[in-house]
């Protein structure tokens, strides 16, 4: 069963349930902002070991479950480090396993793991049935999911752009694709994706996000420029960046886009789950919002290299 990387629309977030539904369920990027004020941690207990998982939505209503990562109190880990397939799919691939599932930071439903699926290249997936407890949030067609979350937003963290949050974002981006002597015709040209505004905790306004891609011809071969942008307003000032990725694709650095964004560690602060898609497989980072701005504080999973 080949899965294709392109149709991740919907990102899990999830921890392994042994039994019983989850809690919740039913049943290098460079930064140019200054220094953020985190909030205090709220009273949440810490993350529980468990997994996170990319749920791409099938035909007839099937759902395959891709790794994303593994949660650990102390942070995350790859899932490639479990070598074996047969020990990964025992813990976390087990028929009947159950994880919550997120959308935007609030709780839309579960899905049950219901068998694994046979792999074509280097990849570990399952698929699952997904019941859905809610709406999504309004425009948003992914989601994040965990039953080793903290307490879920009260409400949903991501929404797509306004249009003039879009006009300051694309303005943001032009002026970085022109730093980088990337003529404007091609600018002009330039494609856009995965455009969301996230609230942020002590960030004031929301924080703009999305994905800018650029290809500049040539006689023989184009190069196609991928940057992936965040922005914040201090204060009530103009939008800067704070976080920018800008990098020719060459098949492997990866094309990034933000998936959604959720607190993984308590702190009261969402993280931004991102999907990098390379020419030969893809995989998942995440930033963390810290002094200076906005940093990858993870990268791993996913699959690829047939």
């Amino acid at each position: 069963m080949r899965i294709s990387p392109l149709r991740l629309p919907l990102l899990l977030v999830a921890a392994a349930a042994c039994a019983g539904p989850p809690d919740d369920a039913p049943s290098a990027g460079a930064s140019a902002a200054s220094e953020p004020q985190r909030p205090a941690a709220r009273n949440a207990a810490a993350p529980r070991e468990g997994a996170l998982f990319a749920m791409d939505a099938q035909e007839g209503g099937r759902y395959v479950l891709d790794p994303v990562a593994i949660v650990t109190p102390a942070g995350l880990r790859d899932p490639w480090e479990v070598e074996e397939d047969s020990v990964f799919h025992a813990r976390y691939f087990a028929p009947g396993t159950r994880y919550a599932v997120r959308a935007a930071g609030v709780p839309v439903g579960e899905v049950r793991v219901t068998e694994v699926a046979e792999p074509a290249c280097s990849e570990r997936v399952a698929e699952g049935a997904f019941t859905a407890s809610g709406r999504l949030p309004a425009g948003w067609e992914g989601g994040l999911a965990s039953d080793a979350f903290p307490t879920p937003a009260a409400e949903p963290l991501v929404r797509p752009l306004t249009p003039r949050e879009q006009g300051e974002l694309a303005t943001l981006a032009d002026s970085i694709h022109a730093s980088h002597r990337i003529p404007s015709a091609a600018r002009a040209a330039g494609e856009n994706e995965r455009l969301f505004a996230v609230t942020v905790a002590g960030a004031g306004a929301p924080v703009l996000v999305g994905t800018f891609n650029v290809t500049v011809p040539a006689d023989e071969t184009s190069s196609t420029y991928n940057l992936m942008l965040a922005a914040e307003a201090r204060g009530g000032g103009a939008y800067r960046p704070a976080y920018v990725h800008h990098e020719r694709d060459d098949g492997e650095t990866g094309v990034r886009s933000l998936l959604d964004a959720t607190d993984l560690d308590g702190d009261g602060v969402p993280e931004l789950v991102v999907r990098l898609m390379f020419n030969e497989g893809w995989g998942y980072a995440v930033l963390a919002r810290g002094p200076g701005g906005w940093r990858e504080v993870y990268q791993g999973g996913g699959g690829g290299g047939c």
